[in-house]
């Protein structure tokens, strides 16, 4: 009778899916979008970046080996230059990735005062560089403290021909037989960013670059914030924490002119085809007399795919010394099929049955039919005359557009939805109020990249609709509580709270999941302390943070409920989950400090400089290939589309090494200090979450200097204690 009683409540629930129109998902789970809004105090947080907000800096520079038979041996020999010897306690650190084991090879050294080359006798430190065991490249260090400045010269030798290191994402690209990531320990660095997120086919696309004395940038953040010549790096660039952009560094003008620096990008394209572009002083390129110290250059990208850059400095520091420099960035250049730009004229429908104002936000589209039906981003804020409402985002589908715009079949629509009670909260009259959208845009699903934006449009609503709204508004005074529905949208029937007590343990119950990061091999978490938990598991695999958080979604439909505590991407996977689509994630009974939804371990929400030279660089790209979501510049465009609402859920955790130390020694050498050999510190905080923990002396993953941070028994019964769990 049970059982029979059971199907009955699985056949009325089936039908009861169906009345609210899913999407069918990539992996075949049902997709109930979220209609996401806020008030207009969160305005600030959605606002698309700035391609400086996602700026990466390096004292380092990589050099690419390969070894060519002579004399019957291969070899390599080249020169470059030192520049950390005047300063205090630096050292210089030489770092080989390379499958060839130190054994196998004579490395020799002429420093500038030796006459002759001599070989390396000290012990190399032996570590691993990339972002995931699966894909990590040993790697062996030698280290000379207060080196001498100037020009040396290397030389590798080997007996037996050598194992390259292979490459993904370039066609035809060049396979290394080492790599070479040259570190100095000085204050001059050199800072780029992506000229524009405009990466549209046929568009230009750039980086622009400068060098620049850390200690005076510290100085100067040290007194934005108020704090004294002690306070340390971390109290320093914890401005981050707040979700605020840190002022650019002041850039150093060459001593000599313009003739001082010499700054290039080197950029490959989706083909494998590579480019050298000179980059010129903004200021100089303008006309103007004196150079700026600031230095751009762009390409054509006339093919969509992935681009690979990297700033090349060359230059002459404050005290004569010759210094070398490079940066890494990975983006993705849309194709000219999802060429989008948005239409004046958005138009509103008002449902009366479920409260909710359906935005259809018009965009003009070079390829209508490879773009209808394809699902996107958007975001826009909703105003009446001068009084901000609320704003509106979430996922949409491009639909095809019937007779608003007649003879325009260029035009496709996307919507949104506004709940009628942010209206009736901002008292404005609906039936004469003049409404607009103001900052809208649409996004790429996969890489985030802005695909179509306006300021401000028009939104037109029709004088009978307006009647409704108005007639809504005088019946449903404003309480002061804003509601889940008009946080979210109403929920779908299968994630509703009575269905939730109407299945109560026929769907195996509760459970805490466990999630792993990138291109992982399995869970990273010692289960010891975990009770009643169950692990997701998709290893090896490269997935976007959508990709990822539809798998989640999916694996949680087994359970009435579940709450997830994950490592690296996996958390941005979980907050993904939570910010665009209804899970059983959502039927969470309660949430708060002792109920958390979300626990996230070592996640770098606003992306990691590693992701440009490591897996998913140019430099090597080996493993599981390049994730725009992990990059700075794919990361703070992603962030921009979470709601606080969602933000609110998640929990932080992470780790660093022990002080003066590291996690992995080449990992340090392009990373930003201090970190956990894979995520920096700075890079981890989420504007509107919750920091939980710091923790000194654990790192990212396995085999790393200290122990890895999801084996840490005592954090992991902590969590699990927190965990929600109904």
């Amino acid at each position: 009778m049970k059982s029979l009683l059971a199907l009955c409540l699985l056949i009325l629930s089936a039908s009861l899916l169906v009345s609210s129109s899913p999407h069918l998902g990539k992996f075949g789970w049902k997709l109930h979008f979220k209609s996401n809004q806020g008030a207009p105090e969160e305005f600030k947080a959605h606002i698309l970046p700035k391609p400086s907000d996602s700026a990466v800096d390096s004292d380092a520079s990589a050099i690419k080996v390969n070894l060519e038979k002579s004399n019957g041996l291969f070899a390599f020999e080249e020169t470059f230059l030192v520049d950390a010897g005047h300063i205090e306690h630096a050292t210089f650190r030489l770092n080989f990735l390379t499958r060839i084991p130190v054994e196998k090879l004579n490395i020799l050294i002429k420093q500038p005062s030796d006459s002759e080359f001599k070989k390396v006798e000290q012990v190399p430190i032996k570590s691993w560089f990339g972002m995931s065991t699966l894909s990590k490249i040993p790697s062996f260090t030698f280290e000379w403290e207060k080196p001498q400045n100037g020009q040396w010269a290397l030389r590798i030798e080997s007996e037996t021909e050598p194992e390259k290191i292979p490459r993904v994402d370039i066609e035809g690209a060049h396979h290394p037989d080492i790599v070479l990531l040259l570190e100095n320990d000085s204050p001059f660095k050199v800072m780029s960013h992506v000229q524009s997120y405009t990466f549209k086919q046929g568009q230009p696309v750039g980086l622009v670059a400068r060098l620049y004395d850390e200690r005076k940038y510290i100085q100067t953040l040290r007194t934005l914030k108020g704090l004294n010549d002690e306070a340390s790096y971390d109290e320093v660039f914890a401005v981050t924490e707040a979700g605020e952009s840190l002022p650019l560094p002041e850039a150093m003008i060459p001593s000599d002119g313009a003739n001082g620096f010499d700054f290039e990008m080197d950029i490959v394209f989706p083909d494998g085809q590579e480019k050298k572009v000179k980059m010129v002083d903004e200021a100089l390129a303008r006309g103007e007399n004196s150079p700026s110290g600031v230095y751009t250059a762009t390409v054509k990208a006339d093919q969509p795919g992935k681009y690979f850059a990297e700033v090349q400095l060359a230059a002459t520091g404050p005290s004569r010394e010759q210094l070398t420099r490079t940066t890494q960035h990975m983006f993705t250049v849309v194709s000219e099929e999802e060429d989008l730009s948005v239409v004046d004229g958005a138009f509103g429908e008002f449902d009366p049955e479920d409260k909710m104002v359906t935005i259809h936000i018009p965009l003009e589209a070079k390829v209508v039919t490879n773009i209808v039906g394809e699902r996107l981003k958007a975001y826009a804020e909703v105003w009446g005359g001068n009084t901000p409402v609320a704003f509106a985002s979430g996922m949409t589908v491009v639909s095809q557009q019937s007779d608003k715009f007649p003879g325009q079949d260029s035009v496709v629509l996307v919507s949104l939805k506004v709940h009628a009670n942010w209206i009736t909260r901002a008292n404005i009259d609906s039936q004469n109020a003049e409404f607009t959208l103001r900052n809208v845009y649409v996004q790429d699903l996969s890489t985030s990249v802005p695909l179509a934006s306006a300021d401000k449009i028009r939104l037109n609503i029709h004088k009978n609709q307006r009647a409704l709204l108005q007639i809504h508004s005088a019946s449903n005074a404003f309480n002061g509580e804003i509601t889940e529905e008009m946080k979210k949208g109403p929920r779908p029937v299968r994630y509703s709270k009575s269905q939730r007590q109407l299945f109560a343990g026929s769907n195996n119950g509760h459970k805490i999941v466990l999630s792993h990061g990138y291109c992982a091999a399995g869970i990273p978490f010692s289960t010891a302390k975990f009770e009643n938990f169950a692990e997701f598991d998709d290893p090896n695999q490269n997935r976007n943070n959508d990709e990822f958080a539809q798998l989640l979604g999916a694996f949680g439909e087994q359970y009435d409920s579940f709450s997830l505590v994950a490592h690296s991407q996996g958390g941005i996977a979980s907050l993904h989950l939570l910010a665009f689509y209804w899970s059983a994630l959502d039927l969470n009974e309660e949430h708060g400090d002792n109920h958390r939804w979300i626990q996230a371990m070592g996640t770098p929400f606003q992306g990691t400089t590693l992701a440009g030279w490591g897996d998913t660089g140019k430099i090597i790209g080996v493993g599981c290939g390049s994730n725009d979501n992990l990059t700075p510049e794919g990361a703070k465009l992603w962030l921009t589309g979470i709601p606080m609402e969602a933000r609110q859920h998640v929990y932080y955790y992470y780790t660093e090494y022990k002080p003066w130390s590291w996690c992995s020694l080449p990992a340090n050498a392009v990373l930003s200090w201090p970190n956990d050999g894979t995520s920096e510190s700075k890079r981890v905080p989420l504007a509107g979450g919750n920091k939980v923990l710091m923790k000194k002396g654990f790192c990212h993953t396995t085999d790393m200097k200290y122990p890895p941070q999801c084996k840490d028994e005592v954090n992991n019964e902590f969590m699990n204690k927190k965990a929600a769990r109904k």
